[in-house]
């Protein structure tokens, strides 16, 4: 017997974003809603000068975090906390 599966897809899913640039380098945080908490994307992308010339650089992490760390009445410290358990390092602050 077959069921259908039914997931809510009513819900409007928000994002924010932010994002620096410095000396041709962008640095982008974006947060995506999820059903459970928040997907973010951290991103890091553009010309580096090297002795050879100018290098192309992209780079991104994605990770899940119960807060939005885009939201500034999430602390700190609990969202630095976060991070350093999904990048897998040890936090500053345990």
């Amino acid at each position: 017997m077959e069921k259908d599966v039914v997931g809510s897809v009513d819900k409007k899913l928000k994002t924010w974003e932010k994002s620096i640039k410095e000396n041709n380098i962008t640095k982008k945080i974006l947060v995506e809603e999820i059903e459970n908490g928040f997907l973010v994307t951290i991103s890091k992308y553009g010309d580096v000068k090297t002795k050879t010339g100018n290098r192309w650089i992209n780079e991104e992490r994605k990770y899940y975090s119960e807060t939005n760390p885009l939201d500034v009445k999430v602390d700190a410290t609990q969202m630095a906390k976060e991070t350093a358990k999904a990048l897998g390092v040890d936090s500053i602050f345990e």
